[in-house]
């Protein structure tokens, strides 16, 4: 099964691993992954990727992302998220009052946030360290941050406000914890701050809209040579079966591309391949059975 890419919204309170598994019945598929988890309380934009195209999930894993946010003055979490323990709170009326008088200065940190290059995760993350999740480590009682990482905000600004809550929207390289700013926030003006609310709209050049599968809709599969469009290698039967048979038949590799589809005579790929200096290649993956 060549399978494709599937862009679905997950509800809040979904497990990421939960909406695989409901699309892996919905299509009958054996193989269902993902090109990156969202946080059970947030909702939007997940890619899924089907079939033997789940080898492709590497190239959207660091792709940009949108999102939008809600910020929760008042209270601090250990998971700087709704679902973790309390670290501090403090009362409704003192955090009204404090997010109307210093409204001006959270937009500007917000919007400063731009000239972010470099972030340190969250203590309970997905990053691993010898093998092992950090969040792992920090409910076995080890409190050590991941490393800092290199990030890129591209966009950041404070888009509404109510009550002790404000809304921001940023636009950030893969790999930003939105998370982290609500830490950061926190820090920054030495009140209790959490993440109430996250949404995510946009992956690379996916967008969070009603074409998107939501569980128990139809599904439709894009085909892994309309999301990736690389050049197209046509190949003839007798080369479709020495591809099939581990061999490297003589193609015509396009020039100025880093990779390109293999394709059958019925425009279908049968792998996608590296291209290499002077016209050669490697396969990197077979796409047919």
């Amino acid at each position: 099964m060549i399978g494709g890419f599937v862009p679905a919204w997950k509800p809040p309170g979904m497990g990421s691993a939960e909406i695989v598994g409901r699309l892996k019945r919905t299509i009958h598929a054996d193989k269902v992954g993902h090109t990156g988890t969202l946080d059970r309380f947030a909702e939007g934009l997940m890619l899924l990727v089907v079939g033997r195209s789940t080898c492709l999930c590497d190239f959207f894993l660091h792709a940009d992302k949108r999102y939008s946010a809600i910020f929760s003055f008042g209270k601090s979490t250990e998971t700087h998220d709704p679902e973790g323990s309390v670290l501090e709170e403090r009362g409704e009326d003192e955090s009204i009052s404090f997010v109307s008088q210093h409204l001006d200065q959270i937009r500007e940190w917000i919007e400063n946030q731009i000239h972010t290059t470099v972030q340190t995760p969250p203590l309970y993350s997905a990053l691993k360290k010898q093998g092992k999740r950090y969040s792992d480590h920090a409910r076995a009682g080890v409190k050590e941050l991941p490393p800092a990482r290199k990030v890129t905000i591209y966009s950041a600004s404070l888009t509404s406000h109510s009550g002790y809550q404000v809304t921001a929207d940023f636009s950030v390289s893969g790999g930003t914890y939105i998370r982290s700013i609500a830490r950061d926030l926190g820090e920054a003006f030495q009140f209790p701050v959490h993440l109430a609310g996250l949404r995510r709209s946009a992956i690379g050049s996916f967008l969070l809209n009603e074409d998107c599968w939501r569980p128990g809709e139809e599904v439709r599969i894009r085909p892994p040579h309309e999301v990736l469009t690389w050049p197209r290698v046509k190949a003839s039967d007798a080369e479709v079966r020495s591809l099939l048979f581990g061999q490297t038949p003589r193609l015509q590799m396009p020039s100025g591309s880093q990779f390109a589809w293999i394709v059958g005579a019925d425009g279908l790929p049968v792998a996608w391949a590296e291209v290499l200096d002077y016209g050669l290649y490697r396969v990197r993956r077979i796409m047919k059975g």
